[in-house]
């Protein structure tokens, strides 16, 4: 199962990345789970409790900590 995160402030974006990524793995058929967060606080939560994710989207600007900031302290 891939498992893909995708994390974005504005909702309507977050939905739409979403679907896209939907659709591009179900035409490649591969079997996913797409999970969404409206921040990088609940993605960090939930890397805290799951094994984690194979692809994670990150919105670059966001409220509290923008995407580069917590993509960089992923790979720390």
């Amino acid at each position: 199962m891939y498992r893909v995160a995708v994390c974005d402030d504005e909702k309507v974006l977050q939905e739409e990345i979403c679907r896209m990524c939907g659709e591009i793995l179900q035409d490649m058929g591969v079997q996913h789970k797409i999970q969404a967060f409206g921040s990088t606080k609940e993605l960090l939560a939930a890397l805290d409790v799951q094994e984690g994710f194979d692809l994670i989207c990150l919105d670059i600007m966001m409220p509290e900590k923008n995407g580069m900031e917590f993509a960089y302290e992923l790979v720390l």
